[in-house]
């Protein structure tokens, strides 16, 4: 299964996460494992979601405001980079950087 040109399952995947003020908080990386295109995230709002799993070290607020320790959640495609496999001794090219 492919998502538009950007994704396939089984693509190993870096996820930026912004906080609500659109700053930049930190990487995760994982892998894709399904896609939720065109789903309502807010009345009005649509995204493509990317379920992402096998996250390591990523922490998300529950219901209560408190963070926990989670291996796998949806996120918003515009916030993902597919991880491109490098040669040996050569180092990954960056798009972009902030």
């Amino acid at each position: 299964m492919i998502m538009g040109d950007k994704f396939t399952l089984g693509d190993r995947v870096r996820v930026h996460l912004y906080n609500q003020h659109g700053q930049l908080l930190g990487a995760i990386e994982g892998t894709v494992s399904d896609f939720a295109p065109e789903t309502e995230v807010a009345p009005g709002v649509r995204k493509n979601l990317v379920w992402v799993t096998g996250i390591e070290g990523y922490k998300r607020p529950n219901e209560d405001g408190e963070f926990q320790e989670a291996d796998e959640g949806w996120f918003a495609d515009t916030d993902i980079e597919k991880i491109e496999e490098t040669p040996e001794g050569q180092q990954p090219r960056r798009l972009f950087m902030n």
